[in-house]
């Protein structure tokens, strides 16, 4: 009989070290993802430079006025400046290969409102 509780025994030291090994795997994953989620930084590319310019370009045709045109890049500066702490902000030209680009788009007159609508940028 003590064959048998011998290997009982081990059967249940074997399925508890089974155990352990997969709830240190799954926290180790979870750790991982969470990391990643919510405390990593994220190098994200703006082409501020070509925003400007579009507006610029804009102005330049009579599309929108000097205090539309003020009103846009203020609005694009306060913007960059409400995204997450998370995010490290890189000019355009200054970065090269597969990195995240958060688009800007100028503000968009829509008829039957007042001269400023709402924002184009995305989230």
């Amino acid at each position: 009989m003590s064959g048998r509780s011998a290997e009982r025994q081990r059967k249940r030291i074997m399925t508890m070290a089974a155990a352990v090994i997969v709830a240190g795997l799954a926290c180790s994953v979870l750790t991982i993802v969470a990391y990643d989620r919510f405390f990593a930084q994220k190098v994200v590319a703006v082409d501020l430079t070509g925003y400007v310019a579009g507006q610029k370009d804009r102005f330049v045709a009579g599309e929108i006025t000097a205090q539309e045109l003020m009103d846009s890049i203020e609005d694009v500066l306060r913007y960059i400046g409400e995204r997450p702490k998370k995010e490290v902000l890189v000019l355009d030209e200054a970065i090269t290969g597969n990195v995240e680009r958060l688009e800007l788009e100028p503000l968009r007159a829509v008829p039957g409102q007042g001269e400023r609508d709402t924002r184009t940028m995305p989230e």
